[in-house]
């Protein structure tokens, strides 16, 4: 039987305590930038609308048909604000947090053996769309349809490229940079577990439709998959641009309702079959396809995601962003 005495119970203690403040004050940081989301994308629309007020000289109405009938307006702001809210405010966290930028993400080129941790991630993005699947299932039971915000169909060249430049190039790089990049790595050292599911969920949520809700869990847990096992955000980058891209080519390209489901499902086979195979790679290799390094933490995961989720300013993060998911369920838009 092992005995412990007072000084080393008491100094546990200790350790545990500071811990947990470390653990709620990331929690509090990272949720303050989480706000921003939500209250950027709602300043910066009136502002334009008063920009184009000022310049066209018109009234409100008049601004507020300009800017929903410009799509290339749209798609600029959309680009400005995908910007601003995903790359300042988590900057200013990591430093607040004090880590370096450059201690926090790795830009590197080099990637070793990227190839069984990519398949692995197709497969976590064949189970998002599962997933969506059956979400929309359960709520077509009730009468209920999901909606995903609508910019609109690109006709020409070059409204595409414009298109891919504001729906693929910019959340591919700005989204990565915020929750692979800074809120996984932030919470890293609490726990890997805690730091992929939280990052991940917080990914998913910030979509604000339950269309996208689902797939984005799924598809952040595979994407903080790859940039951990690879440690390159250019890679988890160059991933989420291609799923957005393709998505888009689609709308594009036109393709009839009944192709496009098809398509879908083929999709979904080919990206499962793809997963089976980077498992098998690890297995062949025998590497342990969740192997990840053991953190000095002295929680649990189960703790460690509790205690994240109790910080008051995380809390209302995600009820803001649960209330937008809900609200747009409700009246479809």
């Amino acid at each position: 039987m092992i005995i412990y005495n007072e000084e080393y119970i008491l100094s546990h203690r200790a350790l545990k305590k500071k811990e947990r403040n470390r653990i709620l004050i990331h929690s509090s940081v990272l949720g303050l930038a989480l706000l921003s989301i939500v209250f950027s994308s709602g300043l910066f629309r009136p502002l334009i609308v008063a920009a184009i007020r000022f310049f066209a000289d018109t009234d409100q109405s008049g601004a507020v048909q300009i800017f929903q009938n410009s799509m290339y307006l749209r798609l600029g702001v959309n680009i400005i604000i995908t910007a601003f809210i995903f790359v300042l405010p988590y900057a200013i966290a990591a430093k607040l947090l004090r880590y370096r930028l450059s201690q926090l993400i790795s830009f590197r080129t080099k990637i070793n053996s990227p190839l069984p941790a990519f398949l692995v991630t197709l497969g976590f993005f064949a189970a998002g769309s599962i997933l969506t699947i059956l979400v929309n299932v359960i709520f077509s039971l009730f009468g209920l349809r999901p909606n995903a915000p609508d910019f609109g169909t690109p006709k020409t060249l070059w409204e595409f490229l414009f298109f891919t430049l504001a729906t693929a190039v910019a959340p591919a790089l700005f989204e990565e940079f915020a929750f692979r990049g800074v809120i996984l790595n932030v919470l890293k050292p609490f726990g890997i577990w805690p730091a992929v599911l939280i990052s991940s969920l917080l990914f998913g949520l910030m979509h604000g439709n339950f269309v996208q809700i689902p797939f984005a869990f799924c598809a952040g847990i595979g994407l903080a998959f790859l940039y951990i096992k690879t440690n390159s955000i250019w890679l988890c980058s160059l991933v989420h641009f291609l799923n957005n891209f393709l998505s888009l080519s689609m709308s594009y390209l036109d393709v009839p309702d009944s192709s496009r489901v098809f398509l879908h499902i083929l999709l979904i086979v080919i990206d499962l079959y793809c997963g089976v195979i980077g498992y098998s790679i690890y297995c062949h290799r025998r590497k342990k396809l969740f192997g990840f390094r053991k953190t000095t933490s002295p929680f649990s995961s189960v703790t460690v995601t509790a205690l994240i989720f109790l910080s008051p300013v995380m809390l209302f993060s995600i009820g803001l962003f649960f209330y937008d998911a809900i609200k747009t369920l409700l009246t479809g838009g």
